[in-house]
């Protein structure tokens, strides 16, 4: 009889964490839906409604009575009532009649209620909880002590993807990718069939879903609108714009250009920083001896952090922390890989990111890894590496604390918070 209570106590825990886990995902799914519903009111102008699409508005307000209908149903959702079907007294086990039961299994409807009388037989060694009683966050543990947790996460891409140079991830499960020069979208850890645009470069997401587009063919920074309708955002002057970045509205831009002159290399460099309204509120000019293109830029409290191509003919990097406040951008700290005899020889870098306290997070593509730096580029741990499943990890983006790591054709989540502050 004591094995057919453990037996019928194990199926309804597991019963109650299929449901509870399966509301939790229902919930932060509804939490980041409403969320993203209140920036695009709070960013709505309504001098600009004119300028809306009918079918744009239509789609919002459809999205709002979706978010108003979710929720009306998780807050009316029945609670649990376990009418128990074995009534337990001192030293008896009386079952019920209900009918023929399956041999050695006592019955579980499928609405269970956990607070279950269990005075006498109660087993010590079993936590009984409330689901009620737990924060989001919290992690589930089972009556076997096994500690169940979703990160990291891992989902595959199309093959024809092989390396994804830019990820910009908009929601838990949403993100803007870029690959072979094309703007791509992956919705529900799904990556959606048509491209959105061709020949891009670098992206950056404004507050109220568009995306600025830049290409380093052209002159002109293009804005994707939510209806997918491609138009002129900014002129950036007669050199190629590499990348691109944005922080608390304020873009900036890195311009770059390179002559040859008695076989030597002469880069010129144009820093533009603007405002979301397009206007220039400063900008940088320098110039450089050699070959050094700049692939990825992110700004800082303390200066500009440039991920530089140090040759055409390799596929060699190096990190520059740039001084921002100087006319002439003014290098304060260099970064030219960590692992080996000769680590600048082998620093094959393909993204970089920022987190809330300044430091730099790299993936190193030869050695399978992503490691941080301090604000002075000086290296301070690994993070992942090919024991956590990376191979060529390329792409890299910070998120509510879950990074984003772009590996091959698919992309890994991990919980950076964690990780970050061990």
């Amino acid at each position: 009889m004591k094995q057919n209570i453990d037996l019928a106590e194990k199926r309804l825990l597991t019963e109650l964490r299929n449901a509870f886990e399966s509301y939790q995902t229902s919930l932060q799914e509804q939490k980041s839906n409403i969320n993203n519903l209140q920036t695009e009111i709070a960013n709505l102008d309504v001098d600009k409604l004119p300028e809306l699409s009918l079918s744009h508005i239509i789609n919002s307000l459809s999205e709002m009575k979706l978010c108003s209908s979710t929720s009306d149903k998780l807050l009316n959702h029945p609670k649990p009532g376990f009418q128990p079907t074995v009534e337990f007294s001192i030293g008896n086990l009386i079952q019920t009649t209900s009918g023929k039961r399956d041999a050695g299994v006592l019955p579980l409807p499928s609405s269970t209620n956990i607070s279950t009388q269990t005075d006498y037989f109660e087993d010590s060694d079993t936590e009984w909880f409330d689901a009620e009683d737990l924060e989001d966050d919290d992690v589930i543990e089972s009556s076997s002590d096994e500690i169940t947790n979703e990160y990291p996460i891992k989902f595959q891409m199309s093959q024809d993807i092989t390396v994804i140079s830019k990820t910009v991830p908009i929601s838990e499960k949403n993100a803007w990718v870029i690959s072979n020069r094309k703007l791509l979208k992956v919705v529900d850890h799904s990556l959606q069939g048509d491209a959105y645009a061709e020949k891009v470069d670098d992206i950056v997401v404004f507050k109220d879903g568009c995306v600025l587009v830049l290409c380093h063919n052209e002159t002109f920074i293009m804005k994707l609108l939510p209806n997918r309708r491609l138009v002129r955002f900014a002129d950036v002057g007669s050199y190629s714009p590499y990348c691109i970045c944005i922080r608390d509205d304020i873009i900036v831009i890195y311009i770059w250009s390179v002559t040859v002159k008695f076989n030597e290399y002469n880069n010129r460099n144009h820093v533009i920083w603007m405002n979301t309204e397009e206007i220039v509120t400063k900008r940088s000019l320098f110039s450089e001896i050699g070959w050094k293109r700049p692939c990825s830029i992110q700004n800082l409290e303390s200066g500009l952090c440039v991920l530089y191509c140090l040759n055409c003919e390799t596929t060699l990097h190096s990190i520059e922390l740039l001084d921002a406040k100087s006319d002439k951008c003014d290098k304060l700290y260099c970064f030219k890989g960590i692992y080996g005899f000769n680590p600048q020889k082998n620093f094959e870098c393909k993204g970089i990111c920022v987190d809330k306290a300044g430091n730099i997070l790299v993936s190193d593509y030869r050695h399978h890894s992503v490691y941080v730096l301090d604000k002075e580029l000086k290296y301070k741990k690994t993070l992942f590496d090919a024991r956590n499943g990376l191979d060529k990890p390329a792409a890299i983006c910070i998120f509510n604390n879950h990074l984003w790591v772009a590996d091959g054709n698919q992309i890994f989540i991990f919980n950076y918070e964690s990780v970050g502050s061990s």
